[in-house]
């Protein structure tokens, strides 16, 4: 951007300029996941932990907690950044968990109709 065209991406609040970093498009097609969650298959099984991330509670708290250690014996493993704080939460884990499953929900279920297709 040249000169002062920067400006127009931005609005000065208190003082501060404030800027906006991405969008994401978050649309998808909405899935019934109380239906889903009624099966014995894999699609079932991911759709009773996004219900319970919905839900919040015990259930919710034990899936994050689950991806928490995951993630912490990931990061203690990767030599160049070393041990991640506890308190460094930049985001929402129960965003980034039904985010994450969602997605692999849709693919799952894309892959099925391709089957049923063919």
């Amino acid at each position: 951007m040249n000169g002062e065209a920067w400006r127009d991406l931005g609005r000065e609040v208190g003082g501060a300029w404030w800027f906006l970093e991405k969008l994401a498009d978050d649309a998808r097609p909405i899935q019934d996941l109380a239906r889903l969650a009624s099966g014995r298959d894999p699609v079932a099984l991911l759709a009773r932990r996004l219900l319970a991330l919905e839900e919040g509670g015990p259930a919710a708290e034990a899936l994050i907690e689950r991806a928490a250690a995951r993630l912490r014996a990931l990061a203690d493993r990767a030599e160049p950044w070393g041990r991640l704080p506890e308190e460094d939460r930049a985001f929402d884990p129960v965003v980034l968990l039904r985010r994450a499953g969602l997605r692999v929900l849709d693919e799952i279920l894309a892959r099925q109709q391709e089957e049923v297709e063919r």
